[in-house]
């Protein structure tokens, strides 16, 4: 018995992060009229692997607290003359909105946004905890990231030395 199915594959790129959203949802509608399998690479990389774009996707903007701990400058008005911050990393995500961990979402961060792990490797001995701010849905978020950007803020609304 023959296969019906054509050996072609077809690869699209460069589409403009303004169009991803448009660009997904036509992929999803087309993929559950026809069957067909719709695969993506999160970094566009030649060395990650292809996966599966997600049956149910919904995107969020995430927004990752960074505590942090700097031995030498314990206080925290030491902290600020010194210019040693707290840190928030916000950027979009594609969740199951029942199901996230902060080191998932590193993990997936990491992996879209190589200078986000090289900012995070520099800092990695100073983090002392890590809290999800929020996870909203992209309608409801604050900040706009694009897919391909992730904005890092210098938090210095510590606590007031006791």
């Amino acid at each position: 018995m023959t296969s019906t199915k054509p050996r072609t594959s077809f690869i699209i790129d460069q589409i403009p992060v303004q169009s991803i959203d448009e660009f997904t949802l036509l992929m999803k509608q087309f993929r559950t009229r026809t069957g067909c399998r719709f695969r993506m690479k999160a970094d566009g990389r030649s060395s990650t692997r292809i996966e599966d774009f997600p049956e149910s996707v919904h995107r969020y903007e995430v927004n990752l607290y960074f505590e942090m701990f700097y031995p030498d400058f314990p206080e925290w008005s030491e902290r600020l003359e010194e210019g040693l911050p707290d840190y928030n990393l916000i950027f979009l995500a594609d969740l199951d909105p029942e199901e996230y961990l902060a080191d998932d979402l590193i993990k997936t961060l990491k992996g879209r946004m190589p200078h986000i792990a090289e900012f995070l490797s520099q800092k990695e001995e100073f983090i002392d905890g890590i809290d999800v701010e929020y996870v909203l849905p992209v309608s409801e978020g604050f900040h706009e990231p694009s897919w391909d950007d992730c904005i890092v803020f210098e938090n210095t609304c510590g606590q007031e030395d006791a």
